[in-house]
């Protein structure tokens, strides 16, 4: 509260001093500070000095008063709120429990995602690709009649919804456990009450979890489906191969034809260890194809379990990314509010 002091009132007659105050009182009650105290002091004189001194003393007491009764409030509720955290406080997850945690929800996110069905599907398609380009040309376009597994995923845009089968039963029990294990390590050296907040921050997460794992995995980079330049080579030679073997039928054919006009007499057939030059084309170009398709195809496996591999390793960071984004960053966030929450409560006890 205001207190209005005219010093130097000595320097007044008392009537002159009197309507000075009057004048002040006033001017005061004009700019609505009537309730104002107004004071005459002379310092050399002594007046109303020990009124002065009075008030101040009143108004100290009745503020440390004031302050007091707001302290003992303050850490009165302290008091009660200090059974709301620990006296340690959380400890520190360190990167190592972290990693373990995001590692697990990884898995049964991955699961719950499809994304073996993905990498399956991959390899499949990868396997049926490089079968196709180091088989025998000539049935190369029987491959075309069977569907890309891939391609029936409508992978690659984020915005629409796949077409893998919704997550079962023992996919979504995986996530559940997944998740109650990081909830109840976040929530080590928590009350009951931050407790109960890491589970309704988890379960307000779950709501959005299908729906973000199925566009994670939509949207996903699976690399570029390169031909390598050894099935490109294979291919080549598959169809030199197959040339040759053609070769040797229309011979063969031609050598038919002449036999029914009786003149195959005139036409030298040549011999290779006594074995015709055209049988020896066919059946030659007929055996290679087919070995040079059975010695790539172990190759082409292995390109195709390889590529499993990266797509395995991209789907699961983008998986993981939604279980950091998802689960513990909210449950991290809980428990960096209770963190602070100790500190504050400290400090108003202090």
């Amino acid at each position: 509260m205001l207190l209005v002091v005219l010093n130097q009132i000595d320097r007044l007659d008392p009537r002159a001093a009197k309507e000075c105050l009057t004048d002040l009182r006033a001017l005061l009650e004009r700019e609505g500070l009537g309730a104002v105290p107004v004071l005459g002091l002379s310092a050399r004189t002594g007046v109303g000095v020990a009124e002065l001194r009075g008030e101040l003393a009143r108004r100290v007491a009745a503020r440390r008063a004031a302050t007091d009764r707001l302290t003992a409030d303050v850490r009165a509720v302290a008091a009660e709120l200090a059974a709301h955290c620990p006296e340690d406080g959380p400890a520190a997850l360190g990167r190592r429990d972290r990693g373990d945690l995001l590692g697990d929800l990884g898995d049964a996110f991955a699961a719950a995602a499809g994304v073996p069905a993905v990498v399956a599907a991959v390899e499949r398609s990868t396997l049926r690709d490089g079968v196709a380009r180091t088989g025998w040309p000539l049935i190369r376009w029987t491959r075309k009649l069977r569907a890309d597994p891939l391609a029936r995923l409508h992978l690659g845009d984020e915005r629409s919804r796949t077409s893998l089968p919704p997550a079962g039963a023992v996919e979504l029990a995986g996530v559940s456990t997944a998740v109650r294990r990081a909830r109840d390590t976040m929530a080590e050296g928590l009350p009951q009450s931050w407790r109960d907040d890491l589970r309704r921050t988890v379960e307000v997460s779950e709501t959005r979890l299908a729906d973000r794992l199925d566009r994670a995995v939509a949207g996903t980079d699976l690399g570029p489906a390169r031909v390598p330049l050894w099935q490109r080579g294979v291919g080549g030679l598959q169809w030199l191969l197959a040339l040759t073997a053609l070769v040797g039928a229309l011979w063969l054919l031609a050598l038919v034809v002449l036999g029914l006009f009786q003149l195959d007499d005139v036409v030298p057939l040549p011999r290779v260890e006594g074995v015709p030059l055209p049988t020896l084309l066919v059946v030659g170009g007929l055996l290679a194809g087919v070995l040079l398709a059975l010695v790539s195809r172990p190759l082409v496996g292995l390109r195709a379990r390889r590529r499993g591999r990266v797509v395995d390793r991209r789907l699961r960071s983008a998986v993981e990314a939604v279980a950091e984004e998802e689960v513990l960053a909210p449950m991290a966030a809980v428990r960096a509010d209770a963190a602070r929450f100790r500190t504050a409560v400290q400090r108003a006890r202090r």
